[in-house]
């Protein structure tokens, strides 16, 4: 029922080339995502100038490419990523500490480490029910680690009988819905072996 595209993470997640310095304002440098993956319009310029594509999906713009598909009439994918956040080193690092003169905000920037990511949301419904059947995220620090836990998951995921799955998690309506989102993110992943939904990281 699942398979998977060629998308791949960024290999080196590391951006070297600098940008136009009369491009770094306050309004372009603000907003910079202290947790996940969205970059904001001096990252994505950084991105570009490393000939890095970016692109947008859930009002977010990064550096995420479609994962998974789905071949099933009744499974919708509401989103299904691989993601890599970058970090900074030679040209484009030293402009950044030299902004950082003016930007105090920018030093955040200095300290950040690579981080890749995949992001899976799978969607169910029938006559009787919508529901979101299983939504989690994984970020990682070390690319090898990464690289492992995906074809983990990716094994895990065409391995899955999702008619049962589907039929334990509706089922068991009453029990999950009134737990908050979060919650039931974490209760459906550990009925699908997982020990939670969500483990993320700091992009500083």
């Amino acid at each position: 029922m699942i398979q998977f595209t060629n998308n791949e993470f960024v290999v080196p997640a590391v951006l070297t080339v600098p940008v136009r310095d009369d491009y770094f304002s306050q309004h372009n440098i603000e907003h910079f995502d202290n947790d996940g993956f969205q970059l904001n319009r001096i990252e994505q310029l950084y991105y570009t100038a490393n000939g890095i594509h970016t692109e947008e999906c859930l009002s977010v713009n990064a550096a995420h490419y479609k994962w998974a598909t789905v071949n099933h009439p009744n499974y919708i994918l509401d989103h299904s990523m691989v993601l890599t956040r970058c970090c900074y080193a030679g040209q484009a690092l030293e402009q950044l500490k030299e902004h950082s003169q003016q930007f105090p905000y920018l030093r955040k920037y200095l300290t950040m480490k690579p981080k890749w990511g995949f992001d899976f949301a799978l969607e169910y419904f029938d006559d009787d029910v919508y529901m979101e059947l299983l939504h989690f995220e994984r970020d990682f620090n070390n690319l090898d680690d990464a690289k492992r836990e995906k074809a983990k998951i990716e094994q895990k995921l065409q391995s899955t009988d999702w008619s049962a799955f589907t039929l334990y998690i509706k089922r068991t309506r009453a029990e999950w819905s009134t737990f908050s989102g979060m919650n039931q993110n974490n209760w459906k992943a550990q009925k699908w072996g997982e020990t939670q939904a969500e483990i993320t990281l700091k992009a500083f």
